[in-house]
């Protein structure tokens, strides 16, 4: 996640959405945020508890200051999505809806993967490449 990303910004909604909607069936949300707020202050620790608060999230909004989770994932913009098991283990890596410029989609593909493994043990829809802003990385994380 990040705090400026325009992308990420219009997509709260549907993040906050999945959140919701799938948390009696024990999917927890957690929005990472990978950004150097060294070069970038809208991505510091202090800024992401406002934007907490702004956008009334309820779910957890974690600081990745390391960017170790986002390599490790091999995260590449925000929003990144990723579907892990109870063992954290990838079970599906998508974008979270079929257009990353505005709130009015046709297919929420992260919301439907998730829905279908629920209800049949499996995803068969197709994975689609994330759109979204950069990471900003450091120099020294490259």
């Amino acid at each position: 996640m990040s705090n400026q990303c325009p992308t990420v910004t219009l997509k709260i909604p549907a993040i906050k959405k999945i959140a919701h909607d799938f948390k009696q069936q024990g999917i927890q949300v957690i929005g990472i945020n990978a950004n150097e707020s060294e070069h970038y202050p809208e991505e510091s620790f202090e800024k992401m508890q406002e934007y907490f608060k702004l956008w009334e999230i309820d779910f957890y909004y974690l600081h990745d200051d390391a960017r170790s989770i986002a390599r490790s994932f091999g995260a590449a913009c925000t929003p990144d999505s990723f579907f892990l098991d109870g063992s954290l283990e990838l079970i599906f890596r998508s974008r979270l809806d079929d257009d990353p410029l505005t709130q009015k989609t046709s297919k929420q593909e992260m919301y439907d993967a998730i829905t279908e493994f629920l209800e049949k043990g499996k995803i068969s829809l197709p994975e689609q490449p994330s759109m979204g802003s950069s990471i900003k990385w450091r120099f020294e994380d490259m």
